[in-house]
């Protein structure tokens, strides 16, 4: 008797060995990519209290997975979590104690995508439909059934224009973080990375460390994505970063907002950057108004009445305003002040960068040849000089070969 029973436990034992999967094919799974029982109910980005309103059977969970939500699995072999980052819902897995998941799943789903991943294969599914993708990664004698958002990327997703997607368009560079947080009211977009809806695209807001204050829009996408933004706003302008990187820029001078891709990846990463900048025809005025930047307040201004009119972005400690870059400039446009005896504003000057692209310089002298009409010809301690107006309020331009830009003064010292 005692070694029929040795024989009959040896059989529990293989059985187990060999995955324990009896009942969990499509009988478990369902014949749909999606996840099983409660978690089918859950979203990666939830909060953990929208987590539990959708599924109210979800219990904390202890041990291993203190931190983390926990559904009932009606299994001994697995495992429902729903994994928790900083109050969200980070990824949702099924932890199997057994080496045939993949096996059971395609039973269930049908063959998957081996996909390599640190040179390691993975089997995939996707589920369009349902914006599910599944990934099976198996250690030992433990799989793990990954579940994520999925949507794929397309040229649709970036709109017809170079501006941020969705809330992050209401995003201003130079605006307080702590705003920026209210407008996209999610902290975790100024703190780093999140997810921005199709697969493996992300999106933060960048601050200064110094001033707490927007400096760009970032997004981190595949870095086979160009053609996509090619396809969606056209082939861009070829340009260069400040350190001579290529780029590929967009201008929107609608919305003011200008995008540049990186050609040098990050990895598997690309790297699209959204800033404010301000075109010419913000630059310069029309009418009575010779510069459109300054119209807010100008010439004649006291410094009390600059503070009033540019707010925090006049910097009273230096006699500085600083706006948005201009179409190739890479981060403020400075514009320096100097006062009368009367302590009236009478002297502007500001430069307007043009290294990063090719036509830039040409297409801003002519600009400034359309509104103020052709100079004449000046030097000043042997630099040449276009005088666009003698006459006050005066407008003399020179054509600066170490910073490369064309500066403008403004007035009279």
């Amino acid at each position: 008797m005692r070694a029929r029973t040795s024989f009959a436990l040896v059989l529990l034992s293989l059985a187990a060995c060999k995955g324990g999967d009896d009942g969990l094919g499509p009988v478990y799974f369902g014949k749909t990519v999606e996840p099983p029982r409660a978690l089918a109910k859950l979203r990666p980005g939830m909060t953990v209290d929208e987590a539990k309103a959708a599924a109210p059977d979800l219990k904390d969970g202890s041990g291993r997975e203190r931190g983390n939500l926990v559904a009932e699995s009606g299994r001994e072999e697995l495992t429902l979590v729903a994994e928790v980052d900083d109050g969200r819902i980070d990824r949702l897995i099924v932890k199997a104690r057994i080496t045939t998941l993949e096996q059971i799943l395609t039973k269930a789903w049908g063959a998957p995508t081996k996909v390599k991943v640190r040179d390691e294969e993975r089997a995939v599914w996707l589920n369009p439909a349902g914006s599910w993708k599944a990934t099976v990664d198996c250690l030992e004698r433990t799989c793990f059934l990954d579940f994520e958002n999925h949507k794929p990327l397309d040229a649709a997703w970036f709109g017809k224009t170079p501006v941020p997607p969705g809330a992050y368009a209401k995003v201003q560079v130079g605006m307080p973080a702590a705003e920026a947080v209210k407008v996209l009211g999610d902290p975790r977009a100024v703190e780093g990375y999140v997810d921005a809806g199709p697969d493996d695209v992300q999106i933060t807001v960048q601050a200064s460390s110094k001033t707490q204050r927007v400096s760009s829009i970032r997004l981190m996408l595949p870095k086979e994505s160009k053609p996509l933004i090619d396809q969606a706003w056209g082939p861009g302008l070829e340009a260069k970063d400040s350190i001579g990187r290529p780029l590929t820029v967009w201008l929107d001078e609608a919305s003011g907002w200008r995008a540049a891709w990186e050609h040098e990846a990050i990895g598997d990463s690309g790297s699209l950057e959204f800033v404010n900048y301000l075109p010419l025809s913000s630059v310069l005025g029309t009418g009575t108004v010779d510069f459109a930047l300054l119209a807010p307040a100008g010439l004649g201004a006291t410094k009390d009445e600059l503070i009033k009119a540019y707010g925090d972005r006049y910097q009273a400690k230096d006699d500085r305003i600083e706006l948005p870059p201009t179409a190739w400039g890479s981060i403020w446009t400075a514009v320096h002040v100097s006062f009368d005896a009367a302590g009236k504003a009478s002297y502007f000057r500001f430069g307007i960068p043009y290294e990063a692209q090719a036509q830039a310089k040409d297409q801003i002298l002519a600009a400034l040849e359309a509104r103020f009409g052709k100079p004449t010809a000046g030097e000043d301690l042997g630099r040449p000089l276009m005088i666009f107006r003698d006459a006050a309020p005066r407008i003399v331009v020179r054509d600066s070969t170490i910073t490369h830009e064309i500066e403008i003064e403004y007035g009279s010292r």
